[in-house]
């Protein structure tokens, strides 16, 4: 009898386990669905406000008028409040560039790849991507290769600075003075009066992602593993009869 009630609790806390990885599979199955499908959307559309939208808590978008510019790219400007990983709230500049006939790497990484963000500010560069660890190993053109568009993310610390963006062969493709307001992120008032928009809510997240149109996978596993457990079940107990 021991041996039964025992068995019947490994079983509850299998299936518990089993449900919740099959649901955690779920959703990072879905959001890598929805992402991708977005960044096509972006990509069509030359609007990369799904994007980030998808990505930030609030935004807002920059139209700046460059001092330097090169029409070869379509150059866009975003700050965004969201959570990093360490789960503090920051505030960051997102740049996304596209562009078609220009050159670009070939490969993800390239040494002869000079394209690059750099940051100024009162004739001091304080910033550069190509020395950034999360970008200095590759080569950022090759976004426009792989996925028509690559972006920098900038955290935010001053209120004013300039930005330099540079391509494949180290000359300037655009130059930006930016201006932005220092605010309170953890105050959702004063991120708004800023003139931040609210990104998507947890709700609007859970339609793009659909997780309960594929809730029959989780039922389709749970199913498997009851079936398997069901006839070792039978086949142990018989066997100890």
């Amino acid at each position: 009898m021991f041996n039964k009630v025992l068995y019947g609790i490994i079983t509850i806390i299998l299936l518990v386990v089993i449900y919740i990885t099959s649901l955690l599979g779920i959703i990072y199955e879905r959001q890598a669905v929805v992402l991708e499908r977005i960044i096509d959307e972006s990509v069509e559309t030359k609007d990369f406000t799904g994007f980030i939208k998808y990505s930030s808590l609030y935004y807002m978008e920059f139209n700046p008028t460059p001092t330097q510019t090169n029409d070869d790219y379509l150059i866009s400007y975003f700050r965004t409040v969201e959570i990093n990983r360490s789960g503090d709230t920051i505030s960051q500049l997102i740049i996304f560039v596209m562009a078609e006939d220009v050159t670009m790497s070939e490969t993800a990484k390239n040494p002869l790849d000079q394209t690059r963000l750099e940051v100024w500010q009162n004739g001091v560069k304080t910033y550069a991507s190509n020395t950034d660890d999360a970008y200095k190993d590759f080569s950022i053109s090759y976004g426009l290769r792989d996925q028509s568009f690559y972006y920098y993310n900038y955290l935010i610390e001053s209120d004013t600075f300039e930005v330099k963006l540079f391509d494949y062969d180290g000359f300037v493709i655009e130059i930006n003075t930016l201006s932005t307001d220092i605010i309170d992120l953890e105050n959702e008032t004063e991120i708004i009066d800023a003139g931040f928009q609210m990104s998507y809510t947890v709700d609007e997240i859970e339609d793009l992602l659909e997780i309960q149109k594929h809730y029959w996978k989780i039922y389709m596993y749970i199913g498997i593993f009851m079936v398997i457990d069901i006839a070792f079940a039978f086949f142990i107990f018989r066997n100890k009869s």
